[in-house]
């Protein structure tokens, strides 16, 4: 009597598992080609309520229910839908830019890699400086075009993970 062998995968791997698996995608394509090649992931684009990968116009109509729009690289836009109650950018972004696009976009958007650099400095104090909350990197040469020395006091909220040695090299009057 034969016994039949049994794959040990098949039929174990879910919905859920297909949707979790496809989160690592990197393009609309692998998407496309998962569900025309397993069953089960039939309508999987569709069970998302952020975008996985970048999307453009086109391709936004592959995540219907977008609730969440991500924007991953430089090229990305912001692509503009209904559904559409939040923006998270993962781009570097200056402060001020910040300021200008929560303008145009009523606060929408949130930003996961906010810098602090020369252009930023240059449009605070000269002596002082309060670094705002929510900036996670101060660049190299933040301070570079004004006489570092002459700053008194800087205050770094807890968001910045690492201020650059050369950043505050010049600073001998900092308390």
């Amino acid at each position: 009597r034969k016994k039949k062998r049994m794959d040990p995968i098949r039929g174990k791997i879910g919905v859920y598992h297909i949707m979790i698996v496809s989160k690592y995608f990197e393009s609309i394509d692998d998407f496309i080609n998962m569900e025309i090649g397993i069953p089960k992931a039939k309508g999987n684009m569709s069970k998302f309520h952020y975008n996985p990968i970048s999307i453009t116009q086109q391709t936004k109509r592959y995540f219907p229910n977008i609730e969440t729009l991500h924007v991953y690289d430089k090229k990305d836009k912001y692509v503009k839908g209904k559904k559409i109650f939040q923006i998270v950018d993962w781009r570097r972004r200056g402060i001020n830019h910040i300021k200008i696009m929560n303008k145009v976009h009523n606060d929408k958007i949130e930003f996961k890699h906010v810098l602090y650099s020369r252009k930023e400095f240059s449009r605070h104090g000269k002596w002082t400086l309060d670094i705002p909350y929510g900036v996670d990197e101060i660049t190299e040469n933040a301070f570079k075009h004004i006489n570092i020395s002459e700053l008194k006091e800087l205050t770094v909220p807890e968001t910045v993970k690492t201020i650059p040695k050369k950043c505050i090299d010049n600073c001998y009057r900092l308390s």
